[in-house]
């Protein structure tokens, strides 16, 4: 019974941590290509491959801004951001509507498989401490806490993947936090006319599926509009000022 109950524990752990992937982007800027802002579909194509080929020529979407920086709060209209926005002073503070919560989710899910992996690691260290069983010891003392041969084997070979799996995980943690580990945006949002308790107002807009082109936005607009987007139509701008 302790034999089994090991063994699946191991395979329950490493099956957790081989199921937490998501296809999205945490650490690059040039994410999330189209876009829905203020019911419009957005292809930001041109500027992510202008960022990605180095900058050089005429920077094309200039209302599109280069953001940076770590949530310090939430409200109903977006994340408060203190960090960097292109065209703004430095250590900015900022609203941030329709935020890439999907980016977020990511982050979360990373930071929870790193520990997952670094508690197995810590009981499969604990658990190869055990004397190994020989099939061939018939005098054994069945009250003592032991594993067999093939148990060792499977126990090493996870720690193998283990010690690969955790370096791995650090660094794309690594690269999108802060000082203090916490998540860190990095994106491109739209710099809107207009001020939330005195700070800027950007717009990162509703990420599309891949499967929107540039060639079927209109098409697909009208076909299939986005009734989640509605959420941000917002009734009360009590908070907002337009800009001078």
């Amino acid at each position: 019974m302790k034999r089994t109950t090991r063994r699946t524990l191991i395979a329950c752990a490493a099956a957790l941590s081989c199921s937490l992937g998501f296809g999205v982007a945490i650490a690059d800027p040039c994410d999330s290509p189209t876009r829905m802002v203020n019911g419009q579909a957005v292809d930001l194509t041109p500027l992510l491959e202008w960022w990605s080929n180095g900058q050089a020529g005429e920077r094309p979407l200039s209302g599109w801004k280069h953001i940076r920086g770590r949530i310090i709060g939430e409200t109903a209209y977006g994340w408060i951001i203190q960090g960097e926005a292109e065209g703004e002073s430095l250590s900015a503070k900022f609203l941030l509507r329709n935020p890439p919560r999907e980016r977020l989710q990511k982050f979360q899910a990373l930071e929870q498989q790193l520990l997952s992996c670094e508690r197995e690691r810590v009981y499969l260290n604990d658990y190869l401490d055990l004397p190994v069983r020989s099939p061939y010891d018939g005098h054994s003392d069945s009250t003592v806490p032991s594993i067999s041969w093939s148990d060792q084997v499977a126990a090493v070979t996870r720690l193998q993947e283990l010690a690969r799996t955790i370096p791995s995980l650090r660094q794309e943690l690594g690269q999108c936090q802060d000082e203090r580990g916490n998540f860190r945006l990095d994106a491109f949002a739209l710099r809107l006319s207009e001020r939330y308790q005195g700070f800027p107002v950007f717009d990162h807009g509703y990420s599309l599926p891949a499967s929107w082109s540039p060639t079927n936005l209109s098409t697909q607009a009208k076909q299939k509009p986005y009734a989640s987007y509605a959420r941000f139509n917002w009734a009360d701008q009590s908070s907002f000022e337009p800009i001078p």
